[in-house]
């Protein structure tokens, strides 16, 4: 197929153009700031690997067939409902190649139904859930909301000591922390706000927060 990726300068924008010339197929690039080609309708599909607000506007101005687009964040892209092909891949620059991260998931709301092959055979080999956008966003929470949340209350209180010593717990501290140092500020903002589940999230570890302060003073 010929796909445009349009984004092809992020982390993973430059992974899915690697990945998909790898299968052999005809990609080209676009920064999500330079002009698209001309003639959109040579591409036989487009893969949007730009951040949420960047997405919702392209949606909004072009109806081309197979848009794909990889939010982590699903609820606002439900106005697009069958028009549209709505997927997270769960892997990024550092594990494609590894079988434990090879999922990807299918959002059945917002995809036409009839995509799920198309997905499937664009990925093969990938373990293709097939969710709707509420059972995503929850799941979010899950596998990166609260990741990003704690991984920032780790960085943002951090004091580094000086001392070469170090512990197993300290040593965790640091992996913690690095969740959120190789992730982008926006696509951590992006889905922590978006995420229509947030809030409840954060409302449980604030009340928990307040819980241990209270009975350590």
């Amino acid at each position: 197929m010929k796909i445009l990726v349009v984004g092809n300068r992020g982390n993973f924008g430059k992974t899915a153009v690697d990945y998909l010339r790898s299968m052999d197929h005809e990609v080209s690039g676009v920064d999500k700031n330079d002009e698209l080609p001309k003639s959109l309708d040579n591409y036989d599909a487009f893969l949007l690997a730009i951040p949420i607000r960047e997405t919702i506007h392209f949606l909004e101005n072009h109806d081309q067939e197979n848009l794909i687009e990889i939010c982590s964040v699903k609820e606002p892209l439900k106005k697009f409902s069958q028009r549209i092909i709505s997927i997270h891949p769960m892997f990024g620059p550092n594990s494609i190649n590894d079988p434990e991260f090879r999922h990807i998931f299918f959002i059945n709301d917002i995809s036409s139904p009839d995509k799920l092959d198309f997905v499937k055979n664009l990925f093969p080999g990938f373990f293709v859930h097939s969710v709707t956008a509420d059972e995503h966003d929850r799941f979010m929470i899950d596998l990166l909301v609260r990741p990003y949340i704690f991984s920032m209350i780790a960085q943002k209180t951090d004091e580094p000591i000086e001392s070469r010593i170090t512990t197993s717990s300290y040593d965790k501290l640091r992996v913690l922390q690095s969740i959120s140092l190789k992730e982008s500020e926006g696509v951590i903002h992006d889905t922590i706000a978006y995420n229509p589940y947030s809030m409840e999230s954060l409302k449980k570890i604030r009340e928990q927060v307040e819980a241990m302060f209270n009975a350590f003073t």
